[in-house]
């Protein structure tokens, strides 16, 4: 018999296979980055040609953030027993056609059907970021490989966040809809090299599945859903308020005892489910438990950066939306740069040294932050934030895999649905985090006008009280990265890609090269799977 948690599986496809798989996830997040990226550039105009206001606009914006959240929890389990790959291809093809319709919005509906259209995106990338990193980990465990992998795919991300103003800006010139268009085709043909090259590990079984639904906490799904919905939505209206009742002072206390409401009720069915949304025994892990912390914690302070970055150079530096996102572009630089190295080195030496290294060079480069002003040489100021990027980026590639591979490979479906959900409301946090701190150094309405249209226009004194504000984000940031850097000590000194979990009652084994019945075991050593024989 033989024991098999990753490679057999896997090699049951050539070799080669995996860099097109790879090849398909990280089209996939370099389209989800610029899309994010390049929308930015283009708010004014879409708020110009769809005849919407301002409240509207950020919901086109925060309608995508609010679906990938809400759905991506229960999502992860689903996938896992669907197949992930067949997740993934659904979500491509969702992203497509919410692309493809978004540049068809028309401005006798105000922007309201462009919210819709936003939602079938973010429902698709939704599907896509929940199954990339268990796929990627699945096909490249057994080569050792998962941190290169993963190292590639932050690069795609950041390279799409880099390119993604320009992209936005050159569009811009033949039509807004070219903004969601130029993501479209790229999309459809990562779609059907999807659907013909990256096939699911484990086979279908509709018997499983149905099986497994019917066990299911539905109800602890929705429960969860509506709560993380109730967040975002009481985040949003706390921040862009309307003038609606929503955004009062009771409104918000009403969305705040509703999230709390459904919580406890998630909860409680969660309580009581045979198969619960999360399955709580990977916080048994203290690998996994720590890289889904500092996950979290990373995707805050990078976010609060760009977003503070974006402010700054709008400001104080008096650029448009477009060359702002230019300005930023030594930050995306250097964390693809790192991401890959670091990447590559996760796979020889483990994710804890670079962890704890990561955040700590960001906390001394962000201290140069603090004394830039409107009369700082933007060279200097590229530098710094080069810096900033890279050490950011030493630390998020080991981080995800250590996250992927902290827990059992029936699991990693789980694993990326918890981490996405985390990390979209991290970067809510963050988006608030930094418009506390500009509002209160300057007027709500000029706080807006600035993240619309840039162009400075601040007197000597707005830019003093302005920088005061965004000091405080700065020191923020500071300490928590220095907070991330400490609790990777904590990190266990084995190779990273290790579990020593039994499989799920589904997990599949192979057997003399064919696949065999689930239940049959698994063992693990050091970095990868590996098969063991043995004589009955």
């Amino acid at each position: 018999m033989s024991k098999v948690v990753d490679a057999p599986v896997a090699r049951q496809f050539p070799a080669w296979e995996r860099w097109v798989v790879l090849g398909v996830s990280t089209l996939g997040g370099f389209m989800a980055a610029i899309q994010g990226s390049a929308l930015i550039v283009a708010l004014p105009d879409l708020m110009e040609a769809l005849h919407t206001t301002i409240g509207t606009i950020m919901w086109v914006m925060i309608a995508y953030i609010l679906v990938v959240a809400a759905i991506a929890l229960p999502l992860g389990k689903v996938g896992d027993k669907l197949g992930r790959a067949s997740t993934y291809n659904i979500g491509f093809f969702l992203f497509a056609l919410g692309g493809l319709l978004s540049g068809f919005a028309k401005p006798s509906h105000e922007g309201f059907d462009l919210v819709g259209y936003r939602v079938i995106q973010g429902l698709g990338a939704a599907f896509i970021f929940v199954s990339s990193g268990a796929i990627v980990a699945d096909r490249f465990a057994p080569f050792n490989q998962v941190g290169l992998a993963t190292g590639i795919i932050q690069l795609s991300f950041a390279a799409g966040t880099v390119v993604g103003p320009v992209v936005g800006g050159g569009a811009l010139l033949a039509s807004w809809g070219w903004v969601f268009w130029v993501t479209t085709i790229p999309a459809a043909i990562g779609c059907i090299l999807g659907f013909w090259k990256n096939k699911n590990i484990y086979p279908f079984s509709a018997q499983r599945l149905f099986s497994f639904l019917r066990h299911y906490n539905t109800i602890g799904a929705v429960f969860i859903i509506v709560a993380i919905t109730m967040l975002v939505m009481l985040l949003s209206f706390a921040v862009f308020p309307d003038g609606t009742f929503i955004s009062s002072s009771k409104g918000l206390g009403m969305l705040g005892g509703l999230t709390v409401l459904f919580l406890i009720l998630y909860v409680a069915t969660e309580w009581f489910s045979k198969t619960p949304v999360i399955d709580w025994s990977m916080f048994k892990s203290r690998n996994f438990s720590i890289a889904l912390v500092n996950a979290t914690l990373g995707s805050f302070v990078r976010s609060s950066f760009v977003f503070a970055f974006i402010f700054f150079f709008q400001g104080p530096f008096a650029q448009s939306p477009l060359m702002a996102g230019v300005y930023v572009i030594p930050f995306g630089v250097g964390l693809m740069i790192a991401g890959l190295i670091s990447g590559k080195l996760a796979d020889r030496m483990g994710a804890r040294t670079l962890s704890i290294i990561g955040p700590l060079i960001g906390a001394i480069s962000a201290i140069g932050t603090i004394f830039h002003t409107n009369h700082t040489n933007y060279g200097a100021i590229a530098v710094n934030i080069f810096i900033l990027g890279f050490g950011w980026g030493i630390f998020n590639s080991p981080i995800m895999t250590l996250l992927m591979l902290a827990v059992p490979p029936s699991k990693r479906g789980e694993a990326s649905a918890l981490n996405m959900t985390a990390l979209m409301l991290a970067q809510m946090l963050a988006i608030i985090f930094v418009f506390k701190f500009i509002l209160t150094s300057l007027p709500f309405e000029l706080a807006l006008q600035l993240f619309l249209y840039g162009g400075g226009g601040l007197d000597d004194g707005a830019i003093h009280d302005f920088l005061k504000g965004l000091h405080v984000v700065y020191y923020v940031c500071i300490a928590l990265s220095i907070l991330a850097g400490l609790i990777s000590f904590a990190i266990s000194r084995q190779p990273v890609a290790q579990s020593n979990a039994e499989p799920a009652a589904d997990e599949v084994v192979v057997e003399n090269g064919k696949i065999a019945d689930a239940e049959k075991g698994l063992e693990t050593h050091g970095s990868q799977a590996t098969v063991v024989s043995e004589q009955r």
